[in-house]
């Protein structure tokens, strides 16, 4: 992405949540071995926190819009539950949801940081979490203050199914087809090897 641009990529940093081993040994021991994978080469900085999970009642009514089916397209309106008996029962049930607490107030801290330091023109956000619209402006009025232009650019997958065509605000969109994203996926399967 940065070649295409004419960008010389100094280094990548990935932030992600990683399940407690209680929690669930499989997801925990393979962002394990994909963590330390990508440790290995020292221009990618990896960072992780623990994921909490909690029971969150979901409503067919209510979060309808904020339920995706597994094909990745939202739960259709209507959709109604049915017990083996052909009884319909209310659309509400328990889901245990994990959430990442803390990851994009980390992202946050280290744009500011490495804008201070100087260590950046243009950034990227593999994200569209609008969370980090403020840590943006703040970055933006870092550069002013040090009489330099700093570019800040949200890149995301882009596709007729897309359900949120926006980018950070302060930013610039940088839409992936799915040519490109396909090509960008990681085929390693970092589960242990018995």
């Amino acid at each position: 992405m940065c070649a295409e641009q004419g960008w010389r990529c100094q280094q990548v940093r990935f932030y992600t949540g990683v399940p407690k081993l209680a929690d669930n040994p499989f997801w925990h021991n393979f962002w394990a071995a994909k963590r330390r994978f990508l440790s290995r080469d020292r221009r990618v900085y990896v960072f992780t926190r623990d994921t909490h999970y909690r029971d969150k009642l979901i409503s067919f009514v209510d979060d309808a819009d904020r339920i995706t089916l597994s094909d990745g397209f939202p739960l259709p309106a209507g959709t109604q539950l049915f017990l083996p008996s052909g009884k319909v029962i209310p659309g509400e049930f328990w889901v245990r949801t994990g959430e990442e607490k803390g990851i994009d107030v980390r992202i946050a801290l280290d744009m500011i940081r490495l804008t201070y330091r100087n260590e950046f023109d243009v950034g990227i956000l593999f994200s569209q979490d609008q969370d980090l619209s403020e840590a943006v402006s703040e970055v933006r009025q870092i550069a002013k203050d040090q009489q330099r232009q700093i570019e800040m650019f949200c890149a995301f997958p882009r596709s007729e199914n897309t359900t949120n065509p926006h980018p950070i605000r302060g930013t610039t969109a940088f839409e992936i087809d799915r040519t490109f994203y396909d090509a960008c996926l990681d085929p390693s399967n970092y589960r242990r090897r018995r």
